[in-house]
C-alpha cells in the first residue's frame, strides 16, 4: 500500500464492482458517495441487501485511492480479483428460467 494510503482509513475511498467478460460495467459502488464506516477492528464492509443478476460469469474488480478517485491518487487496483458464476434461476417465479445475459435484473412488472 502507497505512503499516503497509511495516513488514515477515512481519508480512503474504495471502489468495487463487477464487469462481465467484455469488461462491460455491470454494477459499482464507491464509498464517498454511500454511507461509510470504517469498524473499530478496522475492517470495512460492503453489505448489498439483494444482487441480483442473469445468468453469466461476472469478474470483481476493486480500487483504493486517496481522497480522491483520479488515477493519480490510486493506492492499490485489482481488476478481476474474483469471479463468481450465476446459474439460471426463475427470477420473477413464473415457471420459467430468465435468459442469460450480462445485467442486473429488477423486481418488476408489466401492469
Amino acid at each position: 500500500m502507497c505512503a499516503k494510503c497509511t495516513t488514515g482509513l477515512n481519508e480512503l475511498i474504495i471502489a468495487c464492482g463487477f464487469t462481465d467478460k467484455y469488461e462491460n460495467k455491470i454494477v459499482s459502488w464507491v464509498s464517498d458517495e454511500m454511507p461509510f464506516n470504517v469498524s473499530a477492528n478496522n475492517k470495512i464492509i460492503l453489505e448489498v441487501p439483494q444482487f441480483n443478476l442473469r445468468a453469466e460469469n461476472y469478474y470483481f474488480t476493486y480500487q483504493i485511492s486517496h481522497k480522491t478517485t483520479s488515477p493519480k491518487d490510486f493506492c492499490d487496483v485489482l481488476h478481476n480479483a474474483a469471479s463468481i458464476t450465476v446459474i439460471e434461476s426463475d427470477f420473477f417465479n413464473v415457471g420459467r428460467k430468465i435468459r442469460p445475459g450480462s445485467s442486473l435484473l429488477l423486481d418488476a412488472s408489466f401492469k
